[in-house]
């Protein structure tokens, strides 16, 4: 069988497995949601300084919540930023913060959102890094916020987030 032959056969499989499934359509690529497959992000609103004060890890679905929660966020700011409009027929939007921390290095980033195993759930990659041994910080009250949006899935949104301790070097 041609090579040709052998991925149209793939092709096909991949297809009816999916219509199978229900996850498929003509118009839908069939990869599209294959484990590992990343989805296009954007970052609305990176705060260090957010009203939020307990860790947060939420998914927001409508325009109510997101304006309930962007209060929240913006409460320590005199003049808040407007809330950003959002498409939530297409998009949603996910908040994750670490809560109230005694320090300003603590970093918070959004890796990435994919596709998990079999595509049955999208994973939202949070990476928290907190000042390790040796390291100087200003204690300062802080409560890291990242707030992004991307295309709405066909599936649940979880979280799966890592914390590093990131040492540093000592003063000689």
């Amino acid at each position: 069988m041609s090579l040709l032959a052998r991925l149209c056969v793939t092709f096909l499989s991949l297809a009816a497995a999916d219509l199978a499934a229900g996850q498929g359509a003509a118009s839908t690529p069939v990869s599209r949601y294959r484990p590992g497959v990343t989805l296009p992000i954007w970052t609305l609103d990176p705060i260090t300084q957010s009203g939020l004060q307990e860790p947060t890890e939420r998914v927001i679905q409508d325009e109510a919540s997101l304006r309930a929660i962007w209060t929240q966020i913006h409460s320590r700011v005199i003049k808040p930023p407007a809330v950003p409009p959002i498409d939530f027929s297409k998009e949603i939007v996910v908040v994750v913060g670490m809560g109230a921390q005694a320090t300003t290095s603590d970093v918070l980033r959004i890796i990435s959102v994919a596709y998990g195993y079999p595509g049955s759930a999208v994973y939202v990659m949070v990476s928290s890094e907190v000042a390790g041994k040796n390291c100087v910080v200003k204690p300062l009250l802080a409560s890291p916020v990242e707030i992004i949006r991307f295309d709405k899935p066909p599936v649940p949104v979880l979280f799966d987030r890592h914390t590093h301790s990131v040492d540093c070097v000592p003063s000689p």
